[in-house]
């Protein structure tokens, strides 16, 4: 356990350092993102793709099984 804890020391001081903030945020948003792309299975135009990635926010995604 001290072996792991020495590990990653500098990550649980940052957590502690900065008030709690995590990447938690940014890893729900890459992850509705992969999602969208995967419900889309590819865009044939990039500026479209990055319109509907910046839209991302103001939608609710449904996952189909």
């Amino acid at each position: 356990m001290v072996g792991t804890l020495e590990k990653h020391r500098e990550g649980i001081l940052g957590f502690w350092r900065f008030g709690g903030a995590t990447n938690a945020a940014m890893e729900g948003f890459n992850n509705k993102v992969r999602t969208m792309l995967r419900q889309a299975y590819g865009y044939r135009d990039d500026e479209y793709m990055m319109l509907k990635i910046f839209d991302l926010p103001n939608r609710k995604l449904q996952v189909v099984v």
